[in-house]
């Protein structure tokens, strides 16, 4: 899936969040929390396990993908900065 995003999105950074959802469903789980841990290592992005239903880790879902947008913007700032200009 990363490689998928890569490549749609090119040499562009894009923010990326592992959202784990139904955590109410615990019974019903089919991927443990370590192996979404090890995936959002892997991708090297956040992980969150979340509910919608029970309203669990919703609001922090959304505030870590606008902390993530704004940490990818800030390095394209950074990479398109110039400390020169030629006049």
């Amino acid at each position: 899936m990363r490689n998928v995003i890569s490549r749609v999105k090119g040499s562009q950074p894009a923010p990326i969040l592992l959202v784990a959802n139904k955590l109410d469903l615990d019974c019903q789980r089919e991927v443990s929390t370590a192996e979404g841990s090890a995936l959002a290592e892997q991708w090297d992005c956040p992980f969150i396990e979340a509910s919608a239903k029970d309203r669990i880790n919703v609001n922090e879902v959304f505030a870590t993908v606008v902390r993530e947008m704004n940490m990818t913007s800030e390095k394209r700032q950074k990479k398109n900065y110039c400390c020169c200009t030629l006049l």
